[in-house]
Formats: C-alpha cells, sequence, structure tokens
C-alpha cells in the first residue's frame, strides 16, 4: 500500500517536468541562469535517474 501511494507521488512530480521545463525556459530568456534554474536543471536528471532505477527494478522482480 505504501508503495502505491510512493508511485503516484513520484507520477505527480514527473507531470510537472513540463512545468518545471517552462520555468526553465522563461528564466533563462530573463537573464541567464537563476539560482532555481541551476538547482531544477541537477534535480530533474536525478529524479529521471530514480525513476528509471526504480521501474527497472520492479521490472525484474515481475519477470524473475
Amino acid at each position: 500500500m505504501g508503495r502505491q501511494q510512493y508511485n503516484v507521488r513520484i507520477d505527480a512530480e514527473f507531470k510537472s517536468v513540463e512545468e518545471i521545463k517552462q520555468i526553465v525556459i522563461r528564466n533563462t530568456r530573463q537573464g541567464g541562469l537563476t539560482f532555481s534554474t541551476l538547482i531544477t536543471l541537477v534535480f530533474v536528471p536525478v529524479m529521471y535517474a530514480i525513476f528509471h532505477l526504480k521501474r527497472k527494478h520492479k521490472v525484474s522482480l515481475l519477470s524473475g
């Protein structure tokens, strides 16, 4: 049950990735990279990496 909630939370965060990209684009146009933009550029790839590792692990458990 806890795992289900975790997956839902991950999905919610990934739905906001497009919004984050828009914010990054806006900030870059307004005057280069801001501190929050740099954090975002680090945060998003880390989230993708965690998400893909979790999914690979889950798939290997199912096929095993």
